[in-house]
């Protein structure tokens, strides 16, 4: 395995030694305490936070999850302003996106998730925004705007959250219109990289029984990567968004909520990357560049070059309708959570990133969504000393895909291939229009679920639920032109026309889950569960997915296609869990040790010309995590989380290829963690010193599924120093990788150009001021 090293600001093991020491240090603290001090401390308890992991508002550290909760205040202070920064939220979290945000962004929980590019895949990581599910993570790479809280449920949440829960769920929640109050939230970003976002919020009043809240965001910045002969910038950010929400309480019974949002991006993104890994036509691609008077890319990864011939473009729309109704009805209350949503991604891009002329792609992608969600829910005791919660509903969404691709061969591309296939091949890769594709698939999902919990006595408390679920897919491919010349590369190659394809799978499974908790006390509860994840199988939307040229009957009368489709992936999920509270709650430290077995695994891959699908027949993870919280005294906090992973492996398993059998997840490092450190010290009676110093670390990784190149470990530091007003503002000034440690997030195996691997990079160092505050 190929090792880039990267020195760590602060090793995992050291982050795991903090955590794990965190409550015995308070402890021996609490001992030391003067008692003259106890009355002005006892004021110093941590807040209390909600979170709403079993569909109603329960106190964090008596729900029986492993679940990280943060509120807009912090997102704001760690610049969590997408999920590409989830990360900050939990170490327990990754999250990668390449080239397209509707096919290959990843989210990860404790290593397990979808990973790899496919139009086809939804996440195993399922997002949830104001209660409905996206079918892309992709579509939360727009920034957030007015988000109220985010919530990381961590393992398979099989039972009340949707569908493809597999690996956990992400929910956001925007914060909601205030009745019979009149304000707002600002604020204002400018930084390095040309970089600016402002956003706006105005909450007014509409008589006495409804409100209006509208918020706007407008984020713009400059890419990373440069090109040195024009000096052009790659993967920009360019975004504007508008969420508008109406609240209507017309009795203390009823209520109901319409949130309409819209956010569009157009940008030169995403091809800018690093060329990793130079392969054998490296030579004849530089050769090409520098007759043309221009500089090849620099070979070093850390100067962020990429040459391109053509300037990529991608436009991205995301808008949705949201309707939320809520009745008191005889015991309980009737919930109906109604969603449309439409994604759509317009993309044309130089596909074989590189300065050579050799393969332009043009790329719609659009997804249609609807999903209507009703459940019940409420609260009754039982037996002397017992009281139960439950909630029972009814899911269903149906999402259709139309995905188009027109492709064009480059000048350069005979050239190339001259350079790499035998002298004696007679093939014919000149320039022109090579093929015409459509893809489209549907997928209609029926699921209908239940879960009580609650306490049997003081001591004992259980959950219990269960899910059945109905996925159908729908998935077809055909080729509306390719290029006649018998002779092309493609078709010699045995590549493309592939054979179309209209192929459909319908799955059915049980999940759920069953857990038993113990309270020590009202500071202390020990909790164990299982669950049982499902994500369904279905068709894999790629223009090979059922063979190559040679296996394409439309050429060949005898050939025999391949299946596209793929099977559904399960998982056995144990987790034993420890919540406490400690020095009188100004600290809390949760501990969970978890294993999953799993079955079917399903992985992509991107093998240079297709994007395939594979399921694992085995999988195993198993690992530790801690989180902890201390209110020090009135001026500091202190915040630690560490995730230990030291088996994340798919199982042996001959059809997977040497690449993947047996080997670890990709992006799923052994030690993550992270420790914060706040300060909020009153310099008068007006203004106070606000600041955090954050410490990230992530141990190595690999770095894809399709080969075995690595990313060493490594540190990230982040700081924020500024001022905060009592009249309501706040302003900083912040630095995000201060150290400028520069990583790679993802390899891929280089289009058209055997041997070679290109890099996505992160983000180099920003820095910048923040003014936001409210009126």
């Amino acid at each position: 395995m190929k090792k880039l090293n990267c020195r760590p600001l602060l090793t995992g093991s050291s982050v795991l030694a903090l955590a794990a020491l965190f409550a015995p240090v308070a402890a021996a603290q609490t001992e030391q305490q003067p008692a003259e001090e106890e009355a002005s401390q006892a004021d110093l308890k941590l807040n209390q936070v909600v979170v709403t992991a079993t569909r109603r508002a329960t106190n964090l550290q008596e729900t029986a999850i492993a679940v990280t909760s943060v509120d807009s205040e912090f997102m704001a202070e760690a610049r969590v302003e997408n999920i590409g920064d989830i990360t900050s939220v939990s170490p327990s979290v990754t999250f990668r996106n390449t080239s397209n945000p509707a096919t290959s962004a990843n989210l990860q929980i404790r290593g397990i998730g979808t990973t790899g590019a496919s139009r086809a895949f939804e996440g195993a990581v399922g997002v949830f925004v104001d209660g409905v599910y996206r079918s892309r993570p992709g579509a939360a790479l727009q920034n957030f705007l007015d988000i109220g809280s985010l919530q990381v449920l961590r393992g398979p949440q099989g039972t009340l959250f949707g569908k493809n829960t597999s690996a956990g769920a992400i929910l956001l929640e925007s914060s909601m219109p205030v009745l019979g109050e009149t304000g707002g939230d600002y604020s204002l970003t400018i930084g390095n990289y040309e970089a600016v976002t402002g956003t706006v919020t105005v909450n007014a009043p509409i008589g006495e029984n409804a409100a209006l809240r509208i918020s706007a965001i407008s984020a713009n910045r400059a890419g990373f990567f440069e090109n040195p002969n024009t000096g052009e910038d790659y993967n920009e950010r360019s975004g504007n968004g508008l969420k508008a929400q109406l609240l209507y309480e017309p009795t203390d019974d009823f209520r109901i909520r319409l949130i309409a949002d819209y956010a569009r991006s157009d940008e030169n993104c995403c091809f800018g990357t690093v060329d990793s890994n130079p392969g054998p036509i490296q030579d004849v691609v530089d050769q090409i560049i520098r007759e043309r008077g221009l500089v090849p890319t620099s070979r070093r990864k850390d100067e962020y070059q990429s040459v391109l011939n053509y300037t990529p473009d991608q436009l991205v729309e995301d808008t949705g309708y949201t309707l939320k109704a809520d009745w008191d009805i005889g015991p309980g209350k009737l919930s109906s959570v109604t969603a449309l949503r439409q994604y759509k991604v317009d993309q044309t891009t130089d596909a074989d990133f590189s300065g050579a002329d050799l393969l332009l792609l043009h790329e719609k992608f659009k997804s249609n969504f609807f999903s209507q969600e009703f459940s019940y829910s409420g609260e009754h005791g039982f037996g002397a000393e017992g009281n139960a919660n439950y909630v029972a509903g009814v899911f269903y969404s149906d999402e259709s895909i139309k995905s188009g691709r027109t492709g064009w061969w480059g000048e350069d591309l005979q050239r190339v291939y001259a350079a790499t296939l035998p002298a004696t091949l007679v093939f014919d890769a000149s320039p022109g229009l090579r093929s015409v594709e459509v893809i489209e698939g549907n997928n209609e999902s029926l699921a209908f679920f239940g879960q009580w919990d609650g306490r049997l006595n003081e001591k004992w408390g259980f959950t219990a639920g269960l899910r059945w679920s109905q996925e159908k897919k729908q998935g077809q491919f055909e080729n509306l032109y390719y290029r006649p010349n018998p002779l092309d590369v493609y078709k010699v190659l045995g590549v493309q026309p592939a054979p179309h394809f209209n192929e459909s799978k319908t799955d059915e499974a049980f999940s759920g889950t069953l857990g038993i908790q113990y309270h020590f006390n009202e500071d202390a509860m020990l909790y164990a569960s299982y669950n049982r994840g499902f994500k369904a199988g279905g068709v894999n939307l790629d223009a090979n997915a059922a063979g190559g040229f040679r296996q394409n009957p439309d050429y060949f009368p005898d050939a025999i296609p391949g299946d596209p489709r793929y099977d559904p992936e399960f998982v056995n999920a144990y987790e034993l869990g420890l919540k406490t509270q400690f020095w009188d709650r100004r600290g809390r430290a949760n501990f969970s040790a978890f294993y999953n077995d799993m079955t079917d695994l399903q992985v992509a891959r991107f093998v240079g010309t297709q994007f395939q699908v594979l399921n694992a027949g085995t999988a195993e993870v198993y690992g530790l995590e801690v989180e902890s919280a201390l209110e020090i005294n009135d001026i500091l906090s202190l915040d630690a989380a560490v995730t230990y992973l030291p088996e994340a492996q798919l199982g042996e398993d001959a059809s997977l290829g040497p690449v993947l059998s047996g080997r670890r997840f990709a992006v799923a490092p052994e030690f993550s963690g992270s420790v914060s450190l706040k300060l909020d010290k009153p310099i008068s009676e007006t203004y106070s010193l606000v600041g955090r110093i954050n410490q990230q670390y992530s141990g190595g990784y690999l770095t894809n599924n399709s080969n075995m190149l690595e990313q060493g470990g490594f540190g990230l530091l982040n700081l924020n120093l500024g001022v905060k007003s009592a009249n309501g503002w706040t302003l900083e000034g912040w630095v995000q990788n201060a150290f400028d440690k520069r990583y790679v997030t993802n390899h891929f195996a280089t289009t058209l150009q055997s041997g070679d691997n290109n890099a996505y990079m992160s983000a180099p160092r920003t820095f910048g001021v923040t003014l936001r505050g409210s009126f």
